[in-house]
């Protein structure tokens, strides 16, 4: 397909823990996707931001270092001093693993902690 490519979508997801009869805890999540050759940390975090604005929610932004990202390029969303989510922009290595020769950032979100 041509790019960009932009992904988005809302649904279940089945976590595992240590907990419960199941041992998985399941949440409501958005994620979102871009690829192309420009796509980068600060379009998906103005799309993050733009969302967030819309929804009357505020949110905070805090820098971690996770390898699945660009170091400088990755950061936590919280929501009253809580991990609700992370937004970045995948590592190089990340992307030659699964075959990508363009640029992709990502976000995830946990739609019952922001609400």
């Amino acid at each position: 397909n041509e790019l960009p490519q932009k992904i988005f979508e809302a649904g279940d997801v089945v976590n595992i823990t240590n907990k419960g009869e199941t041992k998985t805890k399941t949440t409501r999540n958005l994620a979102a996707a871009i690829i192309s050759s420009d796509a980068g940390f600060t379009e998906m975090k103005s799309i993050l931001e733009a969302l967030m604005r819309n929804l009357g929610i505020d949110i905070e932004l805090k820098e971690i270092e996770d390898p699945t990202f660009i170091p400088g390029r990755a950061a936590e969303i919280r929501r009253d001093d809580k991990i609700v989510g992370v937004v970045g922009e995948i590592h190089p290595e990340v992307l030659l693993n699964f075959g990508l020769e363009n640029p992709v950032a990502v976000l995830e979100v946990e739609v019952d902690k922001v609400m």
